[in-house]
């Protein structure tokens, strides 16, 4: 039996490397960015015993958002002491 080959198109492209979008401004509804890479939420483990945030959690993000047009959602936090179990997480 002849099997045939079919030729698809592609469901994404390559694009050139030479004008990449992600160091292109972009505006949002609240401001305008110099980039498009965004700081995702997470978390440093860097609250206190009574899981908040302080002074050492500031510096950290203060440190990244020194680049104007700079866009950060910071620190991840749990709901619920259940939710979390680690030390230094920050939340509930």
């Amino acid at each position: 039996m002849h099997s045939q080959h079919i030729k698809r198109q592609p469901r994404y492209s390559i694009k050139s490397l030479t004008t990449p979008e992600l160091f292109q401004p972009i505006r949002t509804v609240a401001t305008q960015l110099s980039h498009r890479i965004v700081l995702a939420p997470l978390t440093r483990l860097r609250a206190d015993k009574a899981h908040a945030l302080g002074n050492l959690a500031v510096e950290y993000y203060q440190q990244r958002a020194s680049a104007p047009g700079t866009l950060l959602i910071t620190e991840a936090a749990t709901i619920a002491a259940k939710a979390g179990g680690l030390d230094h997480f920050p939340g509930f």
